[in-house]
Formats: C-alpha cells, structure tokens, sequence
C-alpha cells in the first residue's frame, strides 16, 4: 500500500488512530495519459529500468505480463497491442492492491448496469410495442413481406410477447450482462448474436406465428424475427437509461443546494486543472475536449444552475472556469457514487484509497451516461483516459475535503481530553495542601 493510493496525505494527521496500521509509502504518481507503463514512467537511480516497482504496478496485462497503473492505459494497451475489448481492469488489479475492498460492501459488490428482474419487466413492455412501432414506421413502404400481418400477430399473441421476454431476460437478468461500458456493450451484443443465429429460434417463432395465423410465410416470419431482436435489444437499452436517470435524479434530491454550490465550484476547478494539465501533453484531442466541459450559455440566460454560481461569483477574479451542465452532472454523480461507497462516519484503512473508488466510479452506469453526453464524438481511448483523469482529480480533491473534516474532529477530540486532564490533575503547592487540611478539620 503507497502513500499515492490514499486520496489525502497530510503530514500532521494522526494517521495511527485515524487509519490503523500502514506501510512504507513512496512518491504521488501524476495523471493518467496512454499506454503510461510503470516501468518506463518513474525511473528510480538504485534500480535497473527493466525492474518493476511493485507499488506503482496497478494493473498486468494478462497476454504479455506488461504492468501499467491506469485504467485507460490498461484498456489502450490490451485493445490496440492484443486486440481484447471485453477485459476489465479491475479484475487484473497487481497482487499489491488486489485484494483492498471498499467499506460498503454490501452495495459496493453489485455490479454497475446490471437490470435487476423488477426493473426488466417493467421496462419491457413499452420496448417491445415501441421495436413494433418502429418497425412498422420504417418499413411500412416494403413490399417483402406481409409486414401488418406480422405485426398485428405480434402485438396480439401473448405467446410471442412471452417468448421475447424470456429471450432477452436470459440475456440481460440471468447471465447479469452490464451496459454501462463499450466492452460490457459489445458482450451484451455478442450474446445476443450467437442466439439469434440458432436454428432452434427459427424453428421457435415459426411454431408461434403458425399457431395464430398459419398464412403467414416461414421466410417473413424469419426476416420479421431478426428485426425484432436487432431493434428491440436497443430499446431496452434506452428504456433501461430512462429509468436509472430517473432514480438518479431521485438519489440528487439527497444533496442540499449548498452540496451542489461546492459541486459546482469543484467542476470549475477539475476544468482548470485539466486544462493546465493538458497544455502539457502532446495529445491535442484531449485538450479539445476541454472546451466541452464549460458553459457556453450567456450570464443572462436562465437555467438550473444559476442557483449554483454563488460560490464562483464571490470567489472569482477572472480565472475560474463554470462548468456547463452535462459536465455538472457527471461530477454530481461522481459525489453520488462516492457517498454510497465511503462511510465517513466509520473511516477506515481502505475507505479512502484511490484506486478502489476510481474502479467503481468508472464502472458506474450513470457516470459512462453523462460522460458520453460530455464526450461525445470522442475516439475511446482518449474517451477513457480523460474520464479517468477527471475521476482522479474529483477523487482527490473529495478526499482532502474528508481529511481536513476528520483532522479538525480528531485535533476538538484531542484539545477536550488534555483540558480534561488539565482540570482533573491535582495541586502540590503549599496553597492546596493548607486547603486540603482545613476541609478535613472541618
């Protein structure tokens, strides 16, 4: 465990009492950028460069045994290098740090994107007649195949509406496929296209469509089935993101207006710090992306967040940055996700480290949404390596906030019991012994 893996350090903090025990630590790492190997980033003057120092390796490539300490580098490199989309990071975590949990476990360990069974049959549904809607909007003009037949059989036949439910709940509910990333997309779409080549489904919805209107041709009904799954696998996902919105949205309402001030202001300054960071880097795509995250609505417009600029107003001298309102809300939700994974009133020696947290944060299907909605149009690797950078910078600032909280309890603590000893200690002057005797003669 290194000093850099904590979100905070301060130097007078009791980190004993706070933290329990800790090892040696070595120097704070810098942001993430591509394929930022641990071996060639922090050269050390007592060991070779061809030697890993196994407190900055973070994560191992499971191909060639490269260690890198980003999540981005991570993905980059097992991608472009090895051609592995669906490998997660966390799950190739170094031996130093694979084992550390977060303190919540319970809501921790449930895996981000998942729709539960209560949330599937709800959303299916309005998806299943807006994939019949749709189908019928975009090839009402075809003369293929008796298309209104087809969908009239559809929408009546409770046998059919049954058997695509019980298709993709076995995708998206049993075999627990997540959206939130481009790689758990890509699974979710590789299942489906290895069942719906299987020549048991054909066979399957011909039997169904028979059975109700036997009329109807082997081959449409073929052609009609594969349009169904194709579009009806895509509104599940964008009924799935309607509904998690909402509940976020519900979850925000725990944040006061004064939470969402200092949210705010934190979104400006994540603005400039990336933007001074990237004035650095080579990479000009990453500093283009800058220029989505502020406002660009004028001071006289009016929108949910004017009730926000109090802080940047009173504290502004013409450098800080306000965010615009996609930007604001990825950093909301990043406060959300960390306050359902940190419990601050029982801090302990894992509650606060970096990596953990950050894994989590990206992982979160309503921090990818939001970021999507910032990022959009951008290539992934710049995608991931900018969204990691982002939760980094929000991660340590939250965690300096939680530090400087838990430094001024422990200093109040501290100050109450040396004044309880202070009053309970005993005099041996003279004064006290002649005291002391006269109440005993009296």
């Amino acid at each position: 465990m290194a000093k850099s893996d904590f979100l905070s350090w301060d130097g007078d903090l009791d980190l004993e009492y706070l933290l329990g025990d800790f090892t040696e630590y070595s120097e704070s790492e810098d942001f993430s950028d591509e394929f930022d190997e641990v071996e060639t980033k922090r050269p050390r003057a007592s060991k070779s460069s061809q030697h890993l120092d196994p407190k900055l390796a973070c994560y191992v490539c499971p191909e060639c045994n490269k260690s890198l300490k980003t999540i981005a580098g991570f993905r980059g490199h097992t991608s472009k290098q090895h051609g592995k989309t669906n490998l997660k990071a966390s799950e190739h975590r170094s031996t130093s740090i694979k084992d550390i949990g977060l303190q919540k476990s319970p809501s921790s360990n449930t895996k981000s994107g998942v729709l539960s069974e209560e949330d599937f049959l709800t959303i299916f549904p309005k998806a299943y007649q807006s994939t019949l809607d749709n189908i019928l909007c975009d090839f009402e003009d075809s003369a293929e195949f008796n298309l209104t037949n087809l969908v009239h059989v559809a929408r009546t036949g409770s046998t059919i509406l049954n058997f695509y439910k019980d298709f993709f709940e076995d995708i998206f509910v049993t075999s627990k496929c997540s959206t939130s990333t481009s790689s758990d997309r890509e699974e979710l779409f590789n299942k489906l296209h290895i069942k719906r080549i299987d020549q048991n489904l054909s066979h399957k919805c011909h039997d169904l469509f028979q059975d109700i209107d036997p009329s109807l041709e082997k081959s449409s009904i073929q052609h009609f089935s594969q349009l169904v799954l194709l579009d009806l696998i895509g509104e599940i996902c964008k009924e799935q993101t309607q509904l998690v919105v909402k509940k976020t949205e519900h979850n925000a309402k725990s944040l006061t207006d004064n939470d969402q001030t200092v949210l705010y202001y934190i979104s400006g300054f994540i603005i400039r710090a990336l933007r001074k960071r990237y004035s650095r880097c080579r990479n000009t795509e990453k500093s283009q992306c800058c220029h989505a995250f502020v406002s660009t609505s004028s001071s006289k417009e009016k929108t949910f967040l004017k009730k926000f600029h109090k802080m940047i107003t009173m504290k502004d001298r013409g450098g800080l940055q306000k965010p615009s309102s996609d930007f604001f809300l990825l950093v909301r939700e990043c406060e959300v996700v960390t306050r359902s994974l940190v419990d601050t009133d029982k801090l302990g020696a894992n509650s606060l480290l970096l990596s953990p947290l950050k894994e989590k944060t990206i992982q979160s299907f309503m921090v990818q949404h939001y970021a999507k909605s910032v990022l959009s149009g951008v290539p992934e690797n710049v995608f991931d390596s900018v969204l990691e950078d982002i939760i980094k910078v929000f991660l340590t600032v939250r965690g300096h906030a939680v530090v400087r909280v838990e430094r001024n309890k422990l200093r109040m603590k501290t100050k109450g019991d040396s004044s309880k000893r202070k009053s309970s200690k005993q005099s041996s002057s003279l004064r006290q012994t002649l005291k002391d005797i006269s109440t005993v003669i009296e």
